[in-house]
């Protein structure tokens, strides 16, 4: 992937970042989940706070190793979702 691709691709999630934040600002019974890679040995998939702006710091503090991180280096990525509060 090119540097281009790389920022448009970061560009991307921080858009869609901001279009989650702005419906869930509509519709509070609604939250994030997020999952990284092979975050099921870490305890995820979790709810991702809608006040997290560095999502990379949050895995780490929630128990995400950055190795697992720095091992996938540009291509690192996380599947997100919404889901109904209970």
């Amino acid at each position: 992937m090119s540097d281009y691709g790389a920022t448009r691709s970061a560009a991307a999630r921080v858009t869609d970042r901001h279009s989650r934040m702005l419906r869930n600002l509509e519709d509070k019974t609604m939250m994030t989940i997020i999952d990284p890679p092979s975050g099921w040995k870490y305890g995820f998939p979790k709810p991702l706070p809608d006040e997290v702006e560095d999502v990379l710091e949050w895995l780490v503090g929630e128990g995400y190793p950055q190795s697992e991180i720095d091992a996938y280096g540009k291509h690192f990525y996380c599947r997100y979702w919404e889901k109904q509060n209970e």
